[in-house]
């Protein structure tokens, strides 16, 4: 009689173990999927921002190198 209630304890421990198991490769592949598609759509994004910065520093050096210009030269300020 112990045996009829053990056995299919057992068999359904078994079953949710490989249930999981299986289950287990499937969310693998989804945090994957989800990784790849972040790095596919992030490294853009950080060149974009990069090449952003990248100019906003010209940007500011040019307009320090033309500030410094016009107040070392006040003649053609004046103009």
């Amino acid at each position: 009689m112990v045996l009829l209630v053990y056995q299919p304890a057992y068999a359904q421990t078994q079953s949710t173990k490989r249930r999981f198991l299986g289950n287990l490769g499937a969310l693998v592949k989804v945090i994957a999927g989800v990784v790849a598609v972040t790095a596919i759509l992030g490294i853009p994004v950080a060149f974009l921002q990069i090449h952003k910065t990248i100019v906003e520093i010209r940007k500011t050096e040019l307009f320090a190198i033309s500030s410094t210009s016009i107040a070392a030269h006040p003649t053609t300020a004046a103009k």
